[in-house]
């Protein structure tokens, strides 16, 4: 049996992580997987791990549609799988779906995306947005969505059909994972990773630590992550509540890089307002980090009902996560707090354990 996963580029994200967590666990199995990368190749994409992948680069900008849809129907003429998997945005499920179409191969839509950041601004390509997109959830054998959040988005705002969804959440590589979890170290970094967009809330956050600088010595603080929609106001906070000897914002690089910079800090502010899922909330339980976290949309599947005192009732309160911080520097988390939420994602979210649900759709 063929499969094909489609996604837009392969440069470090939720998305992509989760990818390769689910395509590591392809081995050993009667499937041949490929993978195909709209996006040219960057020094740093997320490495697939599992060398029985067939990675193949389209080397195309996603908004060149013909060069796009002509190249994959090339592939298609000669390799036709019987399913084809696209995530990564929008665009991508689009392209997947006329292919499969014009194929006739069964299709999966992965959605881990709201789709309001799918909505393009251009008055043509939100047409073409509302027809293949938003209408087009007929082509789909099955939508897999990654949280509960998504499928009250999809289903009671845009529309989809729900006898397709299913949920199966995002999933981390503890084989991986396990590389940087012995190089840890106690120096007392506050890491808030994420796009630099408004809703990872680092502007909130960028609020709190002004509060600490007068309570914490040698305070510092790493913001992470590609530039998005905040970046200008978020640079222009720092410096306007001067705080750029504090808080330092580093571009997002490689992802080996990025996990490492997670397993040396000391506190993880995971406060967004809205996330779809968090494969690093994951990652941060799994490395038994002290981290503060939003109860917010995707994470809610994370943290269940827990009740415990790094859980952020109101990410909009700048003095709610400042009282959090400073208590998590005065008592960090101890090692039962921690196991509440290791022994939470370790049952439900280890990457074989969400592997298998996928191998139920793959008949």
């Amino acid at each position: 049996m063929k499969i094909y996963f489609l996604i837009n580029t392969l440069r470090s994200g939720g998305a992509q992580q989760a990818l390769a967590s689910i395509l590591e666990n392809f081995s050993n199995l009667n499937k041949s997987i490929y993978l195909i990368v709209i996006n040219k190749k960057e020094k740093n994409d997320t490495k697939i791990i599992n060398k029985n992948i067939k990675v193949i680069y389209l080397n195309e900008n996603i908004n060149n549609f013909i060069p796009v849809v002509s190249k994959l129907l090339t592939i298609f003429k000669k390799n036709k799988p019987k399913y084809i998997v696209s995530t990564g945005n929008a665009q991508t499920v689009i392209y997947s779906r006329l292919i499969s179409i014009i194929k006739s191969i069964k299709h999966i839509s992965w959605i881990q995306f709201d789709y309001e950041n799918s909505i393009p601004k251009s008055f043509l390509k939100k047409i073409l947005w509302h027809i293949f997109f938003k209408r087009f959830d007929f082509v789909d054998y099955k939508i897999i969505l990654i949280s509960k959040y998504l499928i009250n988005r999809y289903h009671y705002n845009i529309g989809w059909n729900k006898k397709k969804f299913l949920i199966i959440p995002n999933t981390y590589s503890s084989k991986y994972l396990m590389k940087f979890y012995k190089k840890q170290n106690s120096n007392k970094i506050i890491f808030s990773p994420g796009r630099l967009d408004y809703d990872k809330n680092h502007l909130k956050i960028i609020d709190s630590i002004s509060i600490l600088k007068n309570k914490i010595k040698n305070l510092k603080c790493i913001f992470i992550g590609e530039k998005g929609n905040a970046y200008n106001d978020i640079k222009k906070k720092i410096k306007k509540l001067n705080l750029s000897k504090i808080i330092k914002i580093k571009k997002f690089k490689q992802s080996s890089n990025f996990i490492k910079m997670l397993a040396n800090s000391y506190l993880v502010l995971l406060l967004s307002k809205k996330e779809p899922f968090g494969v690093i909330a994951l990652e941060t339980i799994f490395l038994k980090k002290n981290f503060l976290i939003s109860r917010s949309t995707g994470f809610k599947d994370i943290i269940g009902n827990l009740k415990t005192r790094n859980i952020v009732k109101n990410y909009d309160n700048k003095n709610e996560i400042y009282k959090k911080i400073l208590d998590i520097y005065k008592k960090p988390l101890t090692i039962n707090e921690k196991n509440k939420f290791y022994i939470r994602i370790t049952k439900n979210f280890e990457s074989k354990i969400v592997f298998n649900q996928w191998l139920k759709i793959f008949k």
